[in-house]
Order: structure tokens, then C-alpha cells, then sequence
């Protein structure tokens, strides 16, 4: 009989380790599985509670070698046809796996499939996030099978999937490998083994139907003295192997596809700036049959977007050359937070007008210069460059709303709409910058005008 190998790799935290394997034996079928558990040099008592233990394969260790090679160790004794990498502070629920395996070998695509559940360890993941409260097991029940009816029989496909309950096929680790090793203590090692999966030809879902709790980083709050130092030293390492920063290429621009009409028969949308193509893959898994089509500058996060998307995704420079597109093509062309990017935005907003239908619109995000963060800097006599946010060390322009207003009334659109996206910043310096100006504090809690302009 073909079986499903469980792996965890342990350090301490035996409570959280014995709640997690009696829910796997609770909510999972005799016979249909096997657990093999990695000890990393646990000191608490864990190791006399695994030799009581019948049912788990267990390999001890005498050093605690990090939580990818524990992981790689006990893929190599795992004798399943899929294998399930889970966090020993996961409790899982009813149907967790025989959902999940169904769902694994719909397809022959299908590398791998994980569940809904309660964290989001990098906020750019909202594909796995469901935001909810569980206070005992009994709730994390009742919370499960709700989620099981409201979402029975959807999946949606995501760019990249977390390993606290990852389900993979064997031939996929035999296809690409086993983890990456310089990501030992296990932050950055999901992304690119996700990555590795896309750019092999592999699809990668959530199961819609499954939630998880998630008691995150309970053993590496513990084994590491700052996990934001770790978790940025595993960004570099990421971006050294890949030439890219995913956690700000992955983000799902919500704000932009919430200004939308999804429903719109035969859409078509292109998105200028589409990264890694998580806002593109978005609109594909709320409307399967829209035609969705890419431009992206780096050619290191656009060779993830391709792998999912394809010859959708083009590799070019939106400002050199013309666009590879047909005039009065698409319904909506997105454009966020890229065109502070450009040398000439006001050429590229009116070229971009041709390529919309009649009644279409281009919708964009712009920062804010106005924004506290960056009016406080001023103040200061300072204007420092950052790798990210309003004083972007490759922005090329800058923009209040005034001038984002004055840019659409010139051009060739019939009309916008304007919105802000909200973040509050130093009340207290915000509110002095509104009574020195005689104005309302909103300009400058906005980081972000959002425009809707129509054709």
C-alpha cells in the first residue's frame, strides 16, 4: 500500500510537537501514512518521549544542524510517494491530507499543494492567509469544517507555497532536488524551492478547502536571538542566488484588482511592471478565462512570472521601443508604482491610452512625496534613499496629488477617479504639519494615490 511520509524536524517544544502528531493521528487514516521525525538535539524531554513512540521513525541528532538539513535528512528516509514537510507547531484537521492528495494528483502539473492557515510569515502571501482566531481545539474544528463547506472543491494557484505543511510528490525532490542548504535555519527555503518548482514546469496550489492553525516561529523565537537579523540575512542569500528581492517582487497589488470588473466578458489586462506575476496569476484564479499579459524590466523576476505564465510575460522596457500589443486590446492596463520609475510618465500615460478599448482604464498606484515619512525627513534637513517606499533609491520623479492630477487632466483620458491608500505615520508630527498648513491631516496619512483613469 503507497503511504504519505510526514516530516518534521524538532528542536525542544515537546508540547507543541505532541499536539501536532495527535492531531495527525486523529484527523489522518491508519495505515495511509508514516512519521519520520528529525530530534535536533532536543533537551527537553523530547527524545525519551520519541523512544514511546511506536509509530514514528525517529533519527536523532547530537548537534542541532538547522531546520533544511533536518528536513533533507529525513527526505532521504522517507519512504512515501508524496511527503509532507510540516512545522512542528501545526495542528491539522479534519481531511487535511486526503483533500489535499486529491488535489496533488489532479493534474500531473501538480507539484505541490498546501493549506489554508492563521499566519502570513511573509506578508506578500495572501494566496495561503486566512485571518482568523483559534482559541482551543475545539474551536480549530469548528473553524476548519466551516471553511471546509464554504470552500468546498476550490484551489486557487499561487507563486509560491510556506513549508509548515507543504504536500510534494516524490518525483517532484527526485525531479529538482532536495532544499537548499544555505537556508538552514529556514526562513526563505519555501520561496525557493517554490521557485525551483515553477521554473521545472511545475504548478503550485492552495487547498482552498483545508485550514491549518499556525503557531509560528515557536521554536525559532527560542534558537535565535533576532529573527528579523536572520530573516534579512536569508533575504540577501536569496537575492544572491536569484538576483532579485522576492519579498518585494511576490505582492498581490489587491488595491488595483479591487477597481476592477472581473466579470467583464472577454477581459484582457495587462500590467505594466508585473514582477514575479502574483497580481497577474490573481485575476487568472478570480476569472480562468481572462487573457492576461505582462511587461517586466528585470529579467530575473520576469523568468518567474514566465514559468507561470509564459510568453505572456514579456521582458522589456516599457519606455524603449513600442509595445508588442495591438491598439483598443485590453480592458484595464495596470501600472503600480512604477511609473516614479520612468523618465518621461507623462509620455507613457498618454501611449498607454491606445492600447484600451473604448471605455477601458488604466489604473496606477503613485507614492505620495507629501507623505509624513517623507515630509518628516525634510523637516529634518535629511533626504535619505532606501531600498524601498516613498524615497525609493531608483524613483526618478516624485508626485503630490496635484501634480498626478495635473498629468491626467493633460492627457488624452475622458476622466479619473483618485483614491488614497492610507498609513498613518508620527500622528503627532502629522497633526502639527496639518495645523501649520491649515489642512486636514489625510494628504499626508496618504502613501499612495491610487487613479482610475478612463477611455
Amino acid at each position: 500500500m503507497e503511504i504519505t511520509s510526514i516530516i518534521l524536524a524538532v528542536h525542544n517544544e515537546l508540547n507543541s510537537t505532541s499536539a501536532c502528531i495527535n492531531n495527525i493521528r486523529k484527523f489522518t487514516p491508519k495505515g495511509t501514512y508514516e512519521i519520520v521525525m528529525v530530534d535536533n538535539a532536543s533537551t527537553d524531554g523530547t527524545a525519551n518521549w520519541l523512544t514511546q513512540q511506536d509509530d514514528i521513525k525517529t533519527i536523532k541528532m547530537s548537534n542541532n544542524e538547522g531546520f533544511v538539513p533536518a528536513c533533507n535528512l529525513a527526505l532521504k528516509h522517507a519512504v512515501g510517494t508524496e511527503y509532507v514537510i510540516m512545522h512542528n507547531d501545526v495542528l491539522v484537521g479534519p481531511g487535511w491530507l486526503e483533500s489535499m492528495k486529491n488535489l496533488l494528483y489532479s493534474d500531473q502539473r501538480v507539484g505541490a499543494v498546501g493549506p489554508l492557515n492563521n499566519k502570513a510569515i511573509y506578508p506578500v502571501n495572501a494566496f495561503q492567509y486566512y485571518p482568523v482566531a483559534v482559541s482551543n481545539q475545539e474551536n480549530l474544528i469548528q473553524i476548519a469544517n466551516a471553511i471546509l463547506r464554504k470552500n468546498k472543491n476550490n484551489f486557487r494557484a499561487t507563486t509560491f507555497l510556506y513549508t509548515y505543511c507543504l504536500l510534494i510528490k516524490k518525483s517532484v525532490v527526485e525531479d529538482i532536488g532536495l532544499f537548499d542548504e544555505r537556508f538552514k535555519k529556514g526562513l526563505m527555503e519555501d520561496i525557493d524551492f517554490s521557485f525551483r518548482m515553477l521554473k521545472a514546469g511545475y504548478t503550485l496550489l492552495v487547498d482552498m478547502e483545508i485550514f491549518v492553525y499556525h503557531n509560528a516561529y515557536t521554536t525559532l523565537a527560542k534558537t535565535c536571538s533576532n529573527i528579523n537579523d536572520l530573516a534579512n540575512y536569508a533575504q540577501r542569500l536569496f537575492k544572491e542566488k536569484w538576483g532579485f528581492a522576492a519579498l518585494y517582487s511576490l505582492g498581490v497589488r489587491y488595491e488595483l484588482i479591487n477597481k476592477m470588473d472581473l466579470n467583464k466578458p472577454d477581459l484582457s489586462v495587462l500590467e505594466i511592471g508585473c514582477a514575479c506575476g502574483s497580481t497577474l496569476l490573481e485575476i487568472l484564479n478570480r476569472n480562468c478565462t481572462a487573457k492576461v499579459h505582462g511587461i517586466e524590466l528585470d529579467e530575473h523576476s520576469a523568468a518567474i512570472a514566465q514559468a507561470i505564465l509564459g510568453s505572456a510575460v514579456k521582458i522589456m522596457n516599457v519606455e524603449k521601443g513600442n509595445l508588442p500589443f495591438n491598439e483598443q486590446q485590453f480592458d484595464y492596463v495596470l501600472i503600480g508604482d512604477v511609473l516614479e520609475h520612468l523618465y518621461d510618465p507623462w509620455r507613457i500615460i498618454n501611449e498607454l491610452w491606445r492600447y484600451l478599448k473604448v471605455g477601458g482604464c488604466l489604473i496606477t498606484s503613485i507614492p505620495n512625496v507629501k507623505h509624513t515619512s517623507a515630509v518628516q525627513n525634510l523637516f529634518a534637513l535629511d533626504w535619505k534613499y532606501e531600498d524601498a517606499g516613498i524615497l525609493d533609491r531608483t524613483h526618478l520623479r516624485f508626485f503630490t496629488k496635484s501634480e498626478i492630477e495635473h498629468i491626467f487632466t493633460n492627457s488624452t483620458y475622458q476622466k479619473i477617479e483618485m483614491s488614497r491608500n492610507i498609513y498613518s505615520f508620527n500622528k503627532e508630527f502629522t497633526d502639527k504639519l496639518a495645523d501649520i498648513n491649515k489642512t486636514s491631516t489625510e494628504d499626508y496619512n496618504t502613501l499612495q494615490w491610487l487613479v482610475k483613469a478612463y477611455k
